[in-house]
């Protein structure tokens, strides 16, 4: 499946995955294993059993729970938005912008966390249960859950940029 510029609310609903954003300005994909969106803006809601999930450049609140899968968060513009997320099984990989203020506290039962975020954020480590926890600036809560799996959180890109997407919303055609 694939959407691109579309000034209206998204709802995707199938026996692996359920899927809602307000507008999608930029492009999804889907496939058996895989889902990735660039150019969201939400509020967005993706809860999937078996997929591995790829969001970059998104607007407003995120809320994902996945029960097998690895997760990439890109946000890309700053002021950022709430970004809550869970997963049963899989890693998680969080890319923010240099310059963005968010507090973030991400968790690990099995697992281990890689702090690429710098001193304002510190990993607790208690046998195989990991927390990150720390704040920059002042910006939203971003909550991560993980069961089994680890997380990477750090600044930059994870991957290289794609063709740009249009935001604000005003430039969109239908």
């Amino acid at each position: 499946m694939h959407l691109q510029k579309l000034a209206k609310g998204v709802h995707f609903k199938s026996q692996r995955t359920d899927f809602t954003t307000s507008a999608v300005p930029g492009e999804i994909h889907m496939d058996t294993g895989n889902f990735s969106a660039e150019g969201l803006t939400g509020p967005t809601r993706i809860t999937s059993r078996s997929r591995d999930v790829h969001m970059r450049d998104f607007r407003e609140a995120m809320d994902i729970e996945l029960e097998r899968g690895d997760l990439t968060l890109e946000p890309l513009q700053t002021p950022l938005a709430r970004i809550q997320a869970k997963l049963s099984s899989g890693d998680v990989n969080l890319v923010m912008p240099e310059s963005a203020g968010f507090s973030l506290k991400a968790t690990t039962e099995r697992g281990e966390i890689t702090n690429g975020l710098g001193e304002h954020f510190k990993v607790d480590s208690d046998g195989r249960h990991e927390t990150l926890a720390g704040s920059t600036g002042s910006g939203p809560q971003i909550t991560i859950d993980v069961k089994r799996g680890s997380v990477s959180a750090g600044r930059g890109s994870a991957t290289p940029p794609t063709k740009a997407t249009s935001h604000p919303l005003e430039t969109i055609t239908q």
